[in-house]
């Protein structure tokens, strides 16, 4: 069932994101040919078609970043807690599958939000030239990647699981404060804004905490290469651990609310 749910989920909410990530790539292009011009032969008409475009191709990224939070707040508020929500909640559906579809769904834009974003940027800025110029800090940085032997792989494995898990924290700090916002009738949006902002410096809190207490605890003295290493890793293991609590409570959060307090008024 949460499959077909997914799945009607995408379909709500790829015409939101596909044409943008479409306009990202062709503007890419559009400036990566522009760019194979000669600079100093171009004219004044080039030279504002060049700039226009790149504007363009900036507002279209900021455009992707916005729409993937604006859509991850819209569909979850619309679909469970407003009109909609007197459907959605009479389907034989837990609604432990209601928030993982609306969940995983945020997930997957977020990610190709950032990839499409990334792949753009390869388009731009990657060619021979640019390969031959940077090839000895290539080789510089697989020796040095090489020489780390397995610690390079569990940091570099580390580093893309926190960076999935603080997507999702994101996503599920939205849903909990758009659900407590939902219990204060007429000043819900102004509630949720609040709301996100409190667990935002609730955050910012337990994790200054822990960074001051990890910078003491574990470089306070020199070490050499392989035990710094080993320090990077279980600090980065640390922010996954807290970082993965936080997505707990807000997700079981949201889950209290929506099932004992859901205000559909």
């Amino acid at each position: 069932m949460l499959g077909r749910m997914m799945k009607y989920e995408i379909k709500a909410t790829q015409r939101t994101f596909l044409p943008i990530y479409g306009l990202i790539i062709i503007f890419a292009l559009l400036i990566r040919l522009f760019t194979q011009f000669n600079f100093q032969h171009m004219n004044g008409a080039f030279s504002f078609l060049m700039g226009i475009t790149i504007f363009i191709y900036v507002i279209l990224i900021a455009a992707a970043l916005i729409m993937t939070i604006v859509a991850t707040s819209r569909r979850f508020t619309t679909n469970l807690l407003g009109d909609e929500g007197y459907l959605s909640f009479t389907l034989p559906v837990k609604i432990h599958s209601h928030i993982d579809c609306k969940m995983l769904v945020s997930l997957m834009w977020a990610v190709l939000s950032v990839i499409v974003t990334l792949l753009s940027v390869f388009v731009l800025s990657v060619d021979t030239n640019f390969i031959n110029k940077n090839n000895p800090f290539f080789a510089e940085f697989g020796a040095d990647y090489s020489r780390c032997g397995n610690m390079a792989h569990l940091i570099t494995f580390e580093i893309i699981v926190l960076v999935l898990i603080s997507i999702l924290c994101v996503i599920l700090q939205i849903y909990a404060s758009a659900t407590v916002g939902n219990l204060c009738g007429k000043h819900r949006r102004l509630v949720s804004f609040g709301t996100f902002i409190g667990l935002g410096i609730a955050q910012m809190i337990v994790y200054s905490f822990i960074i001051n207490y990890i910078k003491i605890k574990n470089f306070s003295l020199p070490m050499g290469e392989q035990a710094m290493l080993s320090a990077i890793a279980a600090n980065i293991g640390i922010a996954m651990a807290v970082t993965a609590a936080f997505c707990v409570a807000f997700y079981f959060l949201t889950y209290w609310l929506l099932s004992r307090k859901l205000n559909l008024e």
